[in-house]
């Protein structure tokens, strides 16, 4: 029996009757295709472009298909769950976890979470869309989206987000998550004209104090 290799789209046309390894699809833009296996005998019939596998007739066995799945990165967008791109936060040592959703048109890559300072400074980067920034301290940071494929994430921290942007087979989200980390203060008061003590006479006439 004669062996070799076929490639075909994923509703089985034939793009590739006869390849050979290794394979390399980076070229053919997005998309899935499949590598088959056949072992045939002399006399096989159908195997050509834009035929289908369907088409193929004589003795011929095919092996299982490989999927490859092309993609290239998407960040896509982000939101808060519920809605909304900009949220204030306490900061009071009690846990404020903020649910983070994206949308993207790469699946199948992997999606990240990117925290920067607010001149796109890269300060963490997490695995998981529930961040918590009640002990990163007051101030304000955003949350990007981050689609890519064989980058090692912690090679990025401390650096500027356009690092990211720039680097192979990598994209951000197009927009941001604000989350603005504020602690409750209650200021200072006094009467109007100073001093913080007044003494009033109760005698059914009115006392207005101005504070």
């Amino acid at each position: 029996p004669i062996g070799q290799w076929i490639i075909t789209d994923d509703a089985n046309t034939i793009l590739v009757p006869s390849a050979n390894p290794p394979f390399d699809f980076d070229g053919a833009g997005t998309g899935t295709c499949l590598i088959w296996y056949i072992r045939y005998e002399s006399g096989l019939m159908g195997n050509m472009m834009g035929n289908n596998l369907s088409d193929l007739t004589g003795c011929f066995d095919l092996s299982n298909p490989v999927t490859v799945i092309r993609e290239e990165a998407d960040g896509g967008t982000v939101i808060l769950e519920g809605g909304g791109n900009s949220v204030s936060i306490c900061v009071d040592g009690i846990a404020d976890p903020l649910t983070i959703e994206h949308q993207t048109d790469a699946p199948n890559l992997t999606y990240n979470y990117v925290i920067t300072d607010d001149v796109n400074t890269i300060l963490a980067i997490s695995t998981s869309n529930i961040i918590d920034l009640d002990g990163a301290g007051t101030g304000v940071c955003r949350v990007w989206g981050w689609s890519y494929r064989g980058l090692n994430a912690s090679d990025f921290l401390n650096r500027p987000l356009q690092d990211l942007q720039d680097a192979d087979c990598s994209d951000i989200s197009e927009d941001f998550v604000e989350v603005i980390r504020e602690e409750a203060d209650g200021g200072t008061v006094t009467l109007e004209g100073g001093g913080n003590s007044a003494s009033i006479c109760v005698d059914g006439i009115a006392d207005p104090l101005t504070i």
